[in-house]
């Protein structure tokens, strides 16, 4: 009895999967019998690869397999064609330098196409490129604060001037030093980077406006590294090309003025010694302006350092007034100025603990 009643329960289960099996395989022959629809809603879609890839898993003793084989050309043609004008879309937007549209472009291509090794191709380079390009325009952005911080420092130091008991005025004036010192820390980061990657201009024009905002001892060591490097690579090309001085001499007189045009002591000094290796008379003209522009930096820095102190940023003050030291080595007021600030600052930490 018990092996009645397990056999009935058997039943009762098999035959509704078996019946299900059946409609499984009336709709796998409905699906084969309609092939022709589901090719031709393929191709309006665009979906080339997909009614391509349908055709090739027709078996040869199909009814339709002859007449699907004959589409294929076609088919193909079609979509040599709408990849054609994807790339050249593409291509438009690379002219543009819209490297976003680029990628869009490419993306949809590869929604009908995925399986395109050019379209793959094309998309890692235009993402390359917007991602470069992302980089570019933050560094580009970072440049103009640090060139507006630079340029407004004078206008910030008046206002405390004016109003050195102001809460108000100190408060703002220590936000813009922390500022300052952020930006300068972040170009020195990138230049640090570009140095890694051998990407000279971006280097020296990140560590310069880093060390313009905030110098420190880190940057211009960057710099006069990256400085020795490039007269050392100029000075072997002049031996390799046997080149006269003629024909040196503007390439080095133009970058001296741009370096000066940019403050930017540290290029103007390697490549004052440079020309003046190459001849030490005419430099003269060079040298003495650098030697003006050195005196002046130094005075500024000097007072700027004053009045730092006087009104009690005392960290900067030393900051700045090392700055000074590093143009004017064995200066005795600033040896003295710095003492005074280092020796302050010690006796506060001091005090503190």
């Amino acid at each position: 009895m018990k092996f009645h009643s397990r056999l009935l329960l058997f039943l009762l289960i098999l035959v509704p999967f078996f019946y299900l099996s059946l409609a499984g395989c009336t709709g796998y022959h409905a699906k084969k019998s309609n092939v022709d629809s589901r090719i031709d809603a393929l191709i309006e879609r665009k979906q080339y690869d997909t009614a391509l890839e349908i055709i090739a898993e027709i078996p040869p003793e199909h009814e339709k397999h002859d007449e699907m084989a004959q589409r294929i050309p076609l088919i193909k043609e079609k979509r040599e064609n709408i990849i054609s004008e994807r790339l050249a879309e593409a291509r438009g937007r690379e002219n543009e330098q819209d490297w976003a549209g680029a990628v869009a472009v490419i993306d949809n291509a590869l929604k009908m196409s995925p399986n395109e090794p050019i379209l793959t191709e094309m998309r890692n380079k235009y993402e390359a490129l917007r991602l470069e390009s992302i980089d570019q325009s933050n560094l580009d952005i970072l440049l103009a604060r640090g060139r507006y911080l630079a340029d407004i420092r004078t206008s910030e130091e008046n206002l405390l001037l004016a109003n050195p008991e102001s809460i108000a005025s100190r408060w703002r004036y220590r936000y813009y030093q922390q500022e300052l010192k952020h930006v300068a820390q972040t170009l020195h980061d990138i230049g640090r980077q570009a140095v890694e990657e051998n990407n000279t201009e971006t280097a020296l024009e990140a560590l310069t406006l880093s060390t313009r905002l905030h110098p420190d001892e880190k940057g211009q060591s960057l710099l006069a590294e990256i400085h020795r490097d490039q007269r050392m690579k100029r000075s072997m090309a002049r031996n390799r090309e046997v080149a006269d001085t003629e024909n040196q001499w503007p390439e080095l007189e133009a970058s001296f003025t741009l370096a000066m045009r940019a403050d930017d002591l540290i290029s103007a000094r390697q490549l004052v010694m440079e020309m003046n290796d190459m001849d030490p008379e005419k430099t003269k003209g060079c040298r003495d302006r650098f030697e003006k522009r050195i005196d002046r930096k130094t005075e500024v820095l000097k007072a700027r350092g004053r009045f730092l102190y006087e009104q009690g940023f005392i960290k900067e003050a030393l900051d700045v007034w090392q700055e000074a030291l590093r143009l004017k080595p064995d200066n005795p007021e600033l040896i003295q100025n710095i003492h005074r600030a280092a020796t302050f600052l010690e006796n506060l930490n001091r005090w503190k603990q």
